[in-house]
Parts: C-alpha cells; structure tokens; sequence
C-alpha cells in the first residue's frame, strides 16, 4: 500500500480497489488484528502450576535484600521490585527487561514470560505496600499466590526522608510542614498495610520485627514451603533488616 502512494500509482478513482485495501487494512491495525497477536494477547495464562510469591516491603533496600537472600539461600527464582523500578532485568525479553512502563500495562502476561523462559514454576517478586493493584492482578488468576507482608516501624527521619524522595518536602521545608505532611504519611503506610489483609488476597503472612524468632520462623516457613535449615538462613539473615 506504502510502495503505490510512494511511487505514484495510489489513485482512488482509477483503482478503487485499493481504498477499501487501505480501509481494511488501517481497520484491522487499530483493532489489533492485522498480525498475528502480541505476546501479551498469547501469553496471559497463570495457572494453579504457577507459584507466585509477593513480598510487599515499604522500604526497597531491605526487599531488595530479602528477594536475593531468597534466591541464594533457598534457589527460589526472585526478582525484586520490578513493577516499582525501572532497573532492567539480565535477560533478554525483546525489550521489555527494560524498564517498568510496558512491564506494568501487561503484568499477567509479563510474569508468564518470566515462567517460560526462565523454565521454573516458582517465582518471587517484591511490591510496595501501596500497589495493591498489582497483587490484586494476580490474586484473580488460577495460580497459587502467596503474600508477605515484611512489616515494620518507620522512624521520623526514614518518613521525611521518603517524602523528598516522593517530592512533598525538600531539605528547607519548615518544622510545621514537616510535621503535618511525616504525621499524613505514617497514617497512609498505615493503611497501606491494612489493606494487604483483604480476604480476596487469601492469607498474609507477616515478617516483622516485634515478632521472635520462633514466629518469624513459622511465618517464612508458610511462605516459602521450604526445609527448616533453609527457613532458618533466611530469617537469620533478614531480622538484622527488620
């Protein structure tokens, strides 16, 4: 169609054939349907032979920590914050390794890749509190989720500290302004977490400092339904975290 406008030979009235070519073909390519299905039209299957794990820590570093103690400790295929940063994953994955744009319009479909081409049936990941969205997505496939809530306190500075970040206070804002915006913020985290324990996520199970090391133990062992020598690395490396 291109090479007939481009050379000169488009003419509507002498072929008008090939405006309903381009009606047709323009038509399907809106619609989607000109070729064959994107991988996020093919591969949008999470069944009850998929395990996913989901972590859900406020503070990244520490997740980030807890998703690779996983993987060394346990070899359970863990691969962080991936809905929440942009850092690129070491795998081809025609572009999408990129950044979280593209990964977060198609997460069932983006997860299904990470199944097939990594040839595992288990996998974790880590979510910010807040992206009940993203573990509501999986909540309603047929595989067997599992969620982690790593609960903790937030000191005053660790909340002013997150407020710049997220641009609601900068280094020369006021005492009163810090105030109210660190007391909203310590409300919201709050509710953040509170909302992990709506029934339709199932059981949440809870990693936390207040808690021992027998009850912390129990949690990750629920969790992750490994042996006991690995359930004891693992917690025995994060609670230093906590």
């Amino acid at each position: 169609m291109l090479d007939h406008y481009l050379n000169g030979q488009y003419n509507p009235v002498g072929q008008p054939q090939l405006g309903k070519y381009y009606d047709y073909l323009a038509k399907r390519g809106r619609d989607g349907r000109r070729q064959q299905a994107r991988f996020w039209q093919r591969s949008t299957v999470l069944d009850d032979s998929k395990e996913v794990l989901v972590i859900a820590y406020k503070k990244w570093h520490i997740g980030a920590h807890f998703s690779e103690t996983l993987r060394r400790v346990t070899g359970i295929d863990s691969i962080g914050y991936v809905f929440d940063q942009d850092q690129p994953l070491s795998m081809d994955l025609g572009n999408l390794e990129v950044g979280k744009e593209k990964r977060g319009r198609h997460r069932r479909a983006f997860l299904s890749l990470l199944f097939e081409t990594r040839g595992v049936s288990k996998l974790a990941l880590c979510v910010d509190p807040s992206r009940d969205d993203v573990i509501s997505d999986f909540a309603d496939t047929d595989c067997r989720m599992r969620l982690m809530l790593i609960d903790t306190e937030f000191t005053l500075d660790e909340i002013a500290g997150h407020a710049q970040r997220v641009g609601l206070l900068s280094p020369n804002s006021g005492a009163q302004q810090v105030e109210a915006v660190t007391d909203a913020l310590e409300i919201e985290f709050a509710e953040e977490s509170g909302r992990l324990r709506k029934p339709h996520f199932g059981r949440l199970d809870r990693l936390a400092a207040d808690q021992n090391r027998v009850e912390n133990a129990a949690a990750v062992s629920r969790f992750l339904r490994v042996g006991r020598d690995e359930v004891e690395a693992v917690v025995r490396e994060i609670e230093p975290h906590l």
